[in-house]
This record gives C-alpha cells, sequence and structure tokens, in this order.
C-alpha cells in the first residue's frame, strides 16, 4: 500500500467513524521525526474543490488536469489526489494515476525540454567556472543574463530575522515601554530613507558574463528576487 494509498484509507475511516485525534490537555503536539528519504511513490498531489458549481448551479466534481501537467512532470509526481467538498465537508477523494498524462506531456513537448536541457547545463558549467557568485537575470522579455555578483554576496533576509526563525535570538524588535514605537515583525525603520548598512555593500556588475556590457539607464537595478 503507498503512502496515498493509507491517507485515502484514514480519511474514509475519519469520515465514517467521526474520528480526530485529541490534541491533548496542552493543545496540538508537534514531533519531527524522520526515517530518510521519502521514497517518489509516496509522494503524491492534493488538489480541492467545490463539487457546486456556482456558475451552472449544479453539483460538478471536475478537475482541469492539463494546467497540473507541467507541474507533476517536474516534480516526477505521478499520483493526484482530488477532493470535492460540499459546504466543507469532503466526500469524495479520487486518486487519479498521472503517468500516462505526463507521458505523453513529455512526448508532445520533446524538442522543447531537450533545449531546456542543454541550457541548464550551460548555466553549471558557467557557474562552476566563475570565480564569483552569479545571478540569472531577465527584465522583461529581454534576453537572459548571467551578471557577476561584486563585493560581499548578501543575505536574503537579515541575519536578526535569520537568528530569530533559527531559535538563536530573540524577536528582531527594539526594546521600548511604548507600544506605537516597537515595529511590528515585517516591518522596517529606515530613517533617513536608506537602506540599512547590512546591505550596502551589496553591489551588482552591468556587464553580463561572457557578453557586451549593458549601457542602458537601469543596469544598476538589484536583481535580487528574478
Amino acid at each position: 500500500m503507498t503512502g496515498a494509498d493509507k491517507l485515502l484509507s484514514q480519511l474514509k475511516h475519519n469520515f465514517l467513524h467521526g474520528h480526530m485525534a485529541p490534541f491533548g490537555e496542552d493543545g496540538l503536539q508537534i514531533s519531527r521525526t524522520g526515517r530518510g528519504a521519502v521514497s517518489q511513490g509516496s509522494i503524491f498531489e492534493i488538489k480541492t474543490r467545490n463539487a457546486f458549481d456556482f456558475n451552472t448551479w449544479t453539483t460538478k466534481k471536475v478537475i482541469d488536469t492539463s494546467v497540473l501537467i507541467p507541474k507533476l512532470y517536474f516534480c516526477q509526481v505521478s499520483t493526484l489526489m482530488a477532493g470535492f467538498h460540499t459546504r466543507g465537508t469532503f466526500k469524495d477523494i479520487d486518486k487519479m494515476d498521472m503517468r500516462p498524462a505526463t507521458e505523453q506531456w513529455e512526448a508532445n513537448n520533446a524538442e522543447n525540454l531537450g533545449r531546456l536541457a542543454s541550457l541548464l547545463y550551460r548555466l553549471v558549467d558557467i557557474a562552476k567556472a566563475s570565480q564569483t557568485s552569479l545571478e540569472l537575470c531577465r527584465s522583461d522579455m529581454g534576453p537572459l543574463e548571467i551578471r557577476h555578483v561584486t563585493g560581499e554576496v548578501c543575505d536574503e533576509i537579515p541575519a536578526s530575522l535569520r537568528s530569530w526563525w533559527l531559535g538563536e535570538d530573540s524577536p528582531p524588535m527594539q526594546e521600548s515601554n511604548n507600544s506605537d514605537d516597537v515595529p511590528a515583525v515585517g516591518q522596517a525603520d529606515y530613517g533617513d530613507g536608506h537602506e540599512s548598512d547590512e546591505y550596502d555593500h551589496c553591489s551588482y556588475s552591468d556587464h553580463a558574463a561572457g557578453d557586451k556590457g549593458n549601457d542602458s539607464d537601469d543596469s544598476w537595478i538589484d536583481f535580487t528576487a528574478c
């Protein structure tokens, strides 16, 4: 029995018998466990839909799988669990084998997939040969650019916030007796309008690796989020 079969069996049992695991006196208890890598056959995609179609005022238990096939292919997930609910209550859960659909999609897109594979191999070779960190950027429908990151590499989030998430430090909030002076998590106070010193050293070369320089006025833009 696969992981999807076990989940489906448990969901049916809970629905028929109205059984839910108790939270206990101290609320929900979370245990961190693990037994090594999860087999690919135990991984499945879950999608939920309303069984009632408000456009036609009829019951319609159908899910459009065409938009899901590319995602399932790249994730190498062959099982789709589709649940249909009525006013929030799930009574119908379908287990769908998506292997024939993903194999057909692969055959139909063989040329594009080959080009993608060649591009990825090329990017890996460039990254291995580079002596600095790189960023892959693209503006609108322009060409794909590989940019060298100059100076020290910026972290995605401030060090104080990272330490807090890892449980190494207290929340990154200023000490104050006035609650109005304490910024909420996710807010930032930049004072005079400049970024914090933590990010002042970050800069990006305005030349693409292996390409001609970009002389446009927007070549300074930070493409960190690309």
